[in-house]
């Protein structure tokens, strides 16, 4: 029965998938996938019922996930009584994780904050008790909360208290994303700054606990609707920053090390978490508090170092380095325009980092071109022979041009495909180009775009054979060769819609 229940349910799942018909299909049954608990039942009976209704419920919220996932539409239509459901699952059945990502999916879809569903879940959450809202700031939930994260610090529990403790945060985070001052105001209440900066910068708190907090600092406390000024006039940020110098010259020692295996947790949360935290407090706030920058230059120095340090160890992919290349530029940027004083090798580090980048980029055109020209390693002698026989002079240009389109094939087609992939993209959601509640990106998800596309197809067919009929003038033919042109390049870019899983390589990828 388990086996079966679980097919049926990964059926559903796939047939929810990318397709807004279907959803909406199911959302008429929503009743079907919300089993209530156990309430009165007889005890002999208690454990083989609870297990079968904790198996169903788990499948049935994954379910839900498919249903509401990227939908804005029904995520606006939902209804508190479905949020209640789940939290009352909580409490009923436990700290499940798959509760909280139904949360998370409705809060967030095809990439906008639903405000509706923010407000109502904050509210529910602010209204349940400690059974789903458990935060460890007390001494001795605190310390048990740090001693469970040191006995799962290699191995992680995807089922287990911390795992809920993170998907808990995240949601917090997500509720306040988009610059909602309501909710805003309330997880002020529930985690206040210091209880965030106790957890994240104790010594054993692990990277996926710490990148969950700092993602719910910048929606909650630094990119939000609220100015809270306090964070910058004291020490409160500052002693986030410096734990990240911490971290970093951690990861540059776990990566300097070779004999050991690289942190992805702890790598993955420098570089989607630290980094941006630091980019986002200089681009919006600091720049109204100069002031705190000045008082904490040591501070600012330490971690542009780090940065520094981090992108020039081995193991990093072109992607992870340029992510903290342009980090380190930006505060090399603000350490500028605020006469911050740096180190003689700290400027030197970060002008070689761009000259680098500069001249490798023009290094490789040019080296690639010499390559493809035969003219590397000898370019006196075909100098010499250019004089001396016109025929030999012919040939090596014919090559040397043959192997510039060779060149130029190979470096252009990645780029092409790339271009192709994303235009393909635009084809299957064009209504994501305008903005939500529009008139214009209701017609495109209802099918308006591709069906005008494919008129204008028809249309540009119809009036090459009419004008076939009616005139052989040059212009009009001229004009009848780019409609064909561009009919066909449309129809072939309708035909690469066909294909939906596409390999592509590292450059086009």
């Amino acid at each position: 029965m388990k086996e079966i229940m679980q097919l049926a349910h990964d059926f559903l799942q796939y047939f929810c998938l990318d397709n807004k018909q279907n959803q909406q299909l199911l959302h008429q049954h929503l009743d079907i996938f919300l089993t209530p608990g156990v309430s009165s039942i007889n005890s002999e009976m208690i454990l083989i019922c609870n297990f079968i209704n904790y198996f169903f419920q788990i499948l049935e919220a994954q379910t839900m996930c498919a249903i509401f996932k990227d939908n804005s539409v029904l995520c606006s239509k939902i209804k508190n009584r479905v949020i209640q459901h789940f939290l009352h699952l909580i409490e009923t059945h436990g700290k499940h994780v798959q509760y909280l990502k139904f949360l998370l999916t409705i809060v967030k879809a095809e990439g906008q904050y639903m405000r509706n569903c923010q407000n109502m879940v904050m509210n529910e959450l602010i209204l349940a008790g400690e059974d789903v809202v458990m935060f460890y700031t007390d001494k001795a939930s605190f310390n048990a909360f740090i001693e469970m994260m040191r006995q799962e610090k290699d191995s992680l529990d995807e089922s287990g208290p911390i795992q809920y403790h993170i998907y808990l945060i995240k949601l917090l985070a997500a509720c306040t994303g988009g610059k909602n001052e309501e909710t805003e105001r309330k997880c002020h209440q529930l985690l206040s700054f210091d209880d965030i900066i106790k957890m994240v910068i104790h010594p054993e708190t692990i990277p996926q606990v710490k990148q969950a907090y700092i993602d719910f600092v910048i929606h909650c406390f630094i990119d939000t609707e609220i100015d809270i000024k306090d964070i910058y006039s004291d020490n409160h940020i500052w002693t986030i920053f410096e734990n990240f110098v911490i971290d970093i010259d951690a990861m540059v020692d776990n990566l300097q090390n070779t004999s050991g295996q690289t942190d992805k947790p702890l790598l993955n949360y420098i570089l989607s978490s630290a980094l941006n935290l630091i980019t986002t407090c200089f681009d919006i706030r600091f720049s109204e508090h100069s002031t705190t920058v000045q008082a904490h230059q040591p501070t600012f120095r330490k971690i542009l170092q780090s940065m520094l340090r981090l992108r020039n160890c081995p193991g990093l992919n072109d992607i992870q380095r340029n992510v903290i290349q342009k980090c380190a530029e930006s505060l090399y940027e603000v350490a500028k325009k605020r006469s911050l004083a740096l180190t003689q090798d700290l400027q030197d580090q970060v002008s070689k980092i761009r000259s680098n980048s500069t001249m490798a980029f023009r290094k490789s055109k040019e080296s690639a071109k010499l390559s493809a020209l035969g003219l590397k390693s000898s370019n006196s002698s075909f100098n010499g022979n250019i004089s001396n026989s016109n025929q030999s002079n012919d040939r090596n240009v014919i090559e040397g041009l043959q192997d510039i389109v060779s060149f130029l094939e190979n470096q252009l087609k990645p780029l092409v495909k790339a271009e192709q992939s994303v235009l393909v993209d635009v084809l299957y959601r064009p209504e994501l180009l305008f903005a939500s509640g529009t008139v214009i990106r209701k017609k495109c998800s209802n099918g308006e775009f591709i069906s005008q596309l494919i008129h204008q197809t028809q249309h540009l067919i119809e009036a090459k054979k009419d004008e076939g009929d009616k005139d052989e003038k040059k212009d009009k033919k001229d004009k009848k060769d780019r409609d064909e042109t561009l009919c066909i390049k449309i129809l072939k870019t309708l035909k690469e819609m066909m294909v939906v899983d596409q390999e592509f390589d590292e450059k086009v990828n």
